[in-house]
């Protein structure tokens, strides 16, 4: 496996825990596991999505998950990009 390909994987595995424990929502003297919940970070997004911008339930969930996904793919996608050049 090319030594891009693992850098962009380890990128955007980071990039997807810190969004889980950016939007989880859990207290700071909760543990790990409960800091870094992608099932807990969808509803937080979801409600914020849904109380702050008036979005329906369904759509600001949907919202959420997408968000969710995309994110860590264009941060793979992004830096794959640019380690590209460095393999021989």
């Amino acid at each position: 496996m090319k030594p891009s390909v693992v850098i962009a994987s380890v990128a955007a595995l980071l990039a997807f825990f810190a969004l889980c424990l950016l939007l989880a929502g859990a207290p700071d003297d909760a543990g790990l596991l409960a800091s870094v919940n992608p099932v807990s970070a969808v509803e937080g997004l979801a409600f914020a999505l849904a109380f702050g911008a008036g979005m329906p339930a369904t759509a600001s969930i949907l919202t959420a998950v997408a968000a969710l996904i995309l994110a860590p793919v264009a941060v793979f996608l992004v830096v794959h990009r640019l380690l590209r050049r460095r393999d021989g």
